[in-house]
This record gives structure tokens, C-alpha cells and sequence, in this order.
């Protein structure tokens, strides 16, 4: 501050105060890959290249580490996923909830402790295209010609299921039968049509049989509508009708 006469002149002047302002440092998000989660690996895809997994798994960086009570949240568009797992200058997301088959637009955005939006990535696109399958007719080898409804009875231990895909399968894909948790086998495919027959018989009961659409190292990408069955294995030996 300064003292000035009626000339302009200096009369007198304070000691000076030197105030520095520095800036909040904000990183900036990128992200660095997406993937299909295999379990044990990740299957990396390009931008723009379809995702089987509906679950993916987002790795990203930032070019500089987080200041306290900053975070990274991941978007799809406008919709809030969740917040990434951050490591020093690198993060990783696991998607927590399975997203619809089409195109996804995911960011990353740095927010601060009130939720503002400090910086934002720029926008990945990738297209989900899951396959699914679905149980068509299950035969009863003592009654061929009236297929099982779900949720019916069946004299045959081992009735033999049919189904259908919305898409062939890739060459590392496969359909795993289950009876509730027990795996049963792995079905035949081909093309959008798939078939299984128990190897072992069903015990007498109820059971629930799901099929599960998984790569061949056992990592589930989508799972069909169960099938419910109740086995009823006559006590005396059933001659099968020849309707022709």
C-alpha cells in the first residue's frame, strides 16, 4: 500500500506481502481398455468391436494422482455405474450389473468430495451382443409325440431337451445343462438350435434344469429361463407307444 501527497508524490509505503495462489491440481481420466471378464483373464476388445460380457471390465488411467476426497466414476451416457477402484495413477472397474445388449457409451469423470464434475474423460463406445439361449421341447422317450410344458411330469429319467439360440455361438462358447447346481453336461449346437439327453439318469423328484451360456474355460455370459421337470419312473417296466 502506498501514501501518496497532494502532487502524486510517495509519502510513505508499506512492507510488501507476497501471496501465492496456487491452483487445485485435477487429473485427467482416460480410458485405456475394455474388456469380457473370463474369470482368471480379461479378453480385450477395441473401441467399437462388440462385448459378449454384459458385466465388461473398464481399465483406465490418469495423469496424475487424485487429490484427498477426489474419485472416479464411471458413466454409461448419463447413467451412473459406479465408482472405479484407483491405484496410484492407473484405476479398474468391474460393471456391477448386467447391461442390455446394444451400443454403451462409457466416460470417466473425476469428481470432487461434493460430486462435481472436475474433468472428464473422452467417450468409449462399444456394443454389447450377448447370445441367449432358450428351452424349446423336452421329449419324454415313452410319450414322443406330446413334449413336456415346463414345470410338467415325466416317466423318462432321461428326456432329451431342445432349444433355440438368438445367435450361433462362437467357436469358444458352449451350453452347460444344470440340474439346479449339479453340472449335467455340455449340449450339442448347431447353428441357432441346440439338443442334450442326460448321460445320467434323473432320480426320481422335482428339478430345475438351467442352461448356461459360458466360454470354454467356464466363465458364464448369459443364463436361459429355467426348466422345471418332475421325474416319475414307472414302478413296472413301460412298453413306448408306436403311433406309426
Amino acid at each position: 500500500a502506498r501514501i501518496l501527497g497532494a502532487s502524486d508524490e510517495l509519502v510513505s509505503a508499506s512492507f510488501p506481502y507476497v501471496v501465492n495462489i496456487q491452483a487445485e491440481v485435477v487429473a485427467i481420466p482416460t480410458i485405456d481398455g475394455i474388456y469380457n471378464d473370463l474369470g482368471d483373464t480379461l479378453d480385450p476388445a477395441t473401441n467399437g468391436e462388440t462385448l459378449f460380457d454384459r458385466t465388461p471390465v473398464l481399465k483406465g488411467s490418469i495423469d496424475t494422482p487424485l487429490s484427498d476426497g477426489q474419485r472416479i466414476a464411471i458413466y454409461d451416457g448419463d447413467t451412473y455405474l459406479g465408482d472405479a477402484v484407483v491405484d496410484g495413477e492407473t484405476w479398474t472397474f468391474t460393471t456391477p450389473v448386467e447391461l442390455p445388449d446394444g451400443p454403451h457409451n462409457f466416460k470417466a469423470k473425476v469428481l470432487d468430495s461434493e460430486g462435481d464434475v472436475l474433468s472428464t474423460s473422452g467417450t468409449t463406445t462399444q456394443d454389447i451382443d450377448a447370445p441367449d439361449a432358450t428351452f424349446g421341447t423336452v421329449v419324454d422317450g415313452f410319450n414322443p409325440n406330446q413334449p413336456l410344458t415346463n414345470g410338467g411330469e415325466s416317466l423318462d429319467n432321461t428326456p432329451k431337451f431342445n432349444g433355440t439360440l438368438d445367435k450361433p455361438l462362437a467357436d469358444d462358447q458352449r451350453i452347460a445343462v444344470y440340474d439346479g447346481e449339479t453340472l449335467l453336461g455340455y449340449a450339442t449346437t448347431d447353428g441357432e438350435t441346440w439338443t442334450f439327453e442326460p448321460t445320467t439318469p434323473l432320480s426320481d423328484g422335482p428339478h430345475e434344469l438351467r442352461i448356461v451360456i459360458e466360454t470354454t474355460d467356464g466363465t458364464p455370459i448369459s443364463e436361459g429361463e429355467p426348466f422345471d421337470i418332475t421325474i416319475t419312473t414307472p414302478s413296472t417296466p413301460v412298453t413306448p407307444k408306436i403311433d406309426g
